[in-house]
Parts: structure tokens; C-alpha cells; sequence
């Protein structure tokens, strides 16, 4: 006998209900188990060969070490803790600018720049950070000197630090569009505080900041 419509052919309930073979080609879905079986016409064949999963829940698995999935969030095999780990695929990108003038004197102390601050929030812990400043630089005089440039993580972790050098004959008003980046890693969850400094290291230069951009990134 012909299966007559969908419902014939495709069934789900519990393992307990499941009705006596007969009918070629039903498909019948066990709602306590997750297992799919097909009617051959004699017997129910199982269709995954293995108990299967429920694809609505994440607490369904046994081996998902999170019950509560976020938007965008996947799944992916970690082999240490033999478990799949939830992941964000797609990295989080924040940014802050300003175009006005910010004036610095030589005082051989790290200062803030302007404006070049940016709080960040990492879905997972062990992300990475990639700082990335791009800016346009003048010097306020002709003596001779260097500035230096770092990122300053939480107000408590300093990347590596940049130097940009002049001579005392070197043209004023020529302005200079620098880029400096670094990656902050082992980073955990939850809010970070990401920020720019400037240092002359006392070599008497006095710069002015320009058109620039803080960009961090994070991922995995």
C-alpha cells in the first residue's frame, strides 16, 4: 500500500509509539531518542545508524560546554577539553577618531592623546586584541627630538612603544602620517579599556596630533 500524504510519510513521537512496519518509504522521527528511522515495508530501519541530537537545544549534547547559545555564536571541536566550544566566527570591531589639534610639551612622561580612547567587550576569554593607530603628526619646533607612541591596555598593560625621530634641520611644516599597531593577547571576557599615550622621553620635541583613528579589534 501507497503512503496517501505527508503525514503518512513523515511521523514523530516517542520511541513507545512508533507504529508496526508496512508502509515503504515513511519516515518516522523518535522525539525521546532523536533517531530516524524509514519503513522498508517489513521493519524500521535506522536511518543515522546512532542516536541522534536535538538541533534545538545545545543542552541536548552531552559533550557542548554552553546550554545557552548567543546570536552569531557556532560551534567548534576543541580537542584538550574534548568538548565543542561555542565561538564567534565574525570579530568585534571598535573605533574612536578626531581631526582637532592636540598639543603636547616636552616633559618626558607618558600622556594620553585626545580622543584616542575605546572600550571593547570580547565574547570569550583567550581573545586577542589588535590595536591599530593611525595619525598625522607635526612638530612644533625645530630643535632637535623624537616622540614615541604606545597602547596602554586597562590602564595597567603597555605594548611596545614606537619612535618617530627628527634633527633640528628639518622642515616644520612638513606634517607626517604614521601608523603604528600591536596585538594584546590572553585577553578575557568582558569589558577592556584600550588607549593611545605620547612620550618625548625628554628630548625636547613638541608635537602636535592631528586627523587620527584608534581601531582594536577582537577575536580569536
Amino acid at each position: 500500500m501507497a503512503a496517501s500524504n505527508l503525514s503518512d510519510v513523515i511521523m514523530r513521537n516517542t520511541s513507545g509509539s512508533r507504529p508496526e512496519a508496512g508502509v515503504p518509504g515513511r519516515l518516522y522521527y523518535e522525539t525521546d531518542t532523536y533517531k530516524m528511522y524509514r519503513d522498508s515495508g517489513s521493519t524500521w530501519e535506522d536511518v543515522e545508524g546512532q542516536g541522534g541530537t536535538s538541533a534545538s537545544a545545545l543542552d541536548n549534547i552531552g559533550d557542548v560546554s554552553a546550554s545557552s547559545p548567543n546570536d552569531g555564536q557556532v560551534i567548534t571541536w576543541n580537542s584538550t577539553s574534548g568538548s565543542w566550544t561555542p565561538y564567534y566566527p565574525l570579530p568585534q570591531i571598535v573605533s574612536g577618531s578626531a581631526s582637532a589639534k592636540d598639543s603636547h610639551t616636552s616633559s618626558g612622561t607618558w600622556e594620553d592623546i585626545n580622543s584616542m580612547s575605546v572600550n571593547i567587550t570580547p565574547y570569550m576569554n583567550n581573545s586577542k586584541l589588535l590595536c591599530t593607530f593611525t595619525y598625522t603628526l607635526y612638530y612644533d619646533d625645530t630643535n632637535w627630538g623624537h616622540h614615541a607612541t604606545r597602547f596602554y591596555l586597562d590602564d595597567s598593560i603597555a605594548s611596545e612603544s614606537w619612535v618617530f625621530s627628527k634633527d633640528s634641520a628639518y622642515d616644520i611644516t612638513i606634517r607626517h602620517l604614521l601608523t603604528t599597531h600591536a596585538v594584546f593577547t590572553g585577553i578575557t571576557s568582558g569589558s577592556h579599556n584600550v588607549k593611545v599615550q605620547w612620550n618625548d622621553n625628554n628630548s625636547g620635541a613638541n608635537v602636535s596630533f592631528y586627523q587620527r583613528r584608534l581601531t582594536v579589534t577582537a577575536g580569536q
